[in-house]
């Protein structure tokens, strides 16, 4: 029966994943034969995410549609590391298309705080784009986002801004001369002023904290 076949390949799933993260092909096949394969999975992830980058708004309706795909992929995470990088310099890249366009934004925040749930907040972090520019407007995001004068942004905003600055804080480049500010000082309080949120945020604020704080300048 298909449930007997189900509890048969989870099992050798657990067993017989390679260690570049691919199944062998005897498994894949049975895989197949209940739905779409992972190549297909990780296809139709892209085609969603490159589909807002060109025209599609970021609505709750695509969003969700990226979250039902991350789904399949909870059994076993791993298999998203094929296009991982890719998926995540997208996400990242139409976080800051979309940095004064909250309504879109917090859908993109949401389908980025998924792929953390599913593959882990520290594995998400690593491919985050880590490069100087990227600090500089990361920055300015922070500084807008802790701006009195501008609307609440959502939690998964905020979760995926301090986020990715916890990556970001350890460029090897003095931070005060990239951005001609206290930057560190300045970093530590917006942590600490996130580390009593509820949920998912603390998180993200604690990573930022900590990053911030090893730096030897």
């Amino acid at each position: 029966t298909q449930n007997s076949l189900c509890s048969r390949w989870s099992s050798q799933m657990q067993d017989a994943v390679n260690s570049d993260g691919n199944l062998p092909d005897a498994v894949r096949s049975e895989i197949d034969g209940l739905g779409p394969s992972y190549e297909e999975l990780h296809s139709e992830l892209v085609q969603l995410i490159r589909g807002l980058l060109r025209h599609t708004a970021c609505s709750p309706q695509w969003s969700a549609s990226i979250l039902q795909v991350l789904e399949r992929f909870r059994q076993d995470p791993t298999l998203l590391d094929a296009r991982l990088r890719e998926i995540i310099n997208l996400l990242c890249g139409a976080l800051m298309e979309r940095a004064t366009n909250h309504t879109e934004q917090i859908q993109v925040a949401r389908v980025l705080v998924g792929l953390a749930n599913v593959r882990g907040w520290k594995t998400i972090r690593r491919f985050m784009p880590h490069e100087v520019h990227d600090f500089l407007q990361v920055l300015r995001w922070i500084t807008r986002l802790e701006c009195a004068e501008s609307p609440r942004p959502g939690w998964q905003i905020v979760y995926c801004a301090l986020l990715w600055m916890s990556s970001l804080v350890l460029v090897p480049f003095n931070l005060d001369v990239i951005a001609m500010v206290s930057t560190a000082q300045t970093l530590v309080s917006v942590a600490i002023s996130h580390i009593s949120d509820p949920g998912k945020t603390q998180e993200s604020a604690v990573a930022l904290a900590s990053q911030v704080l090893i730096r030897s300048d």
